[in-house]
């Protein structure tokens, strides 16, 4: 049985290879761990925003039950 030269491949190019994909790998990993922190930031300031949303509807009643007041 022949094989065609272009299907060999080097013991160089199979390590080349190798190291290709395992940088691509932990490519792909560091940026599912990017996208995990930035939606934990997401998060986080969405929180905040509803944390300030609330203080800011509770300063209004305060403020609208001291005009009510006087």
């Amino acid at each position: 049985m022949t094989t065609s030269p272009h299907h060999m491949r080097t013991s160089s190019q199979s390590h080349d290879l190798t190291t290709s994909h395992n940088d691509l790998t932990t490519s792909h990993d560091d940026l599912t761990t990017s996208h995990d922190n930035l939606t934990t930031s997401h998060d986080n300031l969405t929180t905040s925003h509803d944390n300030l949303t609330t203080s800011h509807n509770d300063l209004t009643t305060s403020h609208d039950d001291l005009i009510t007041i006087t």
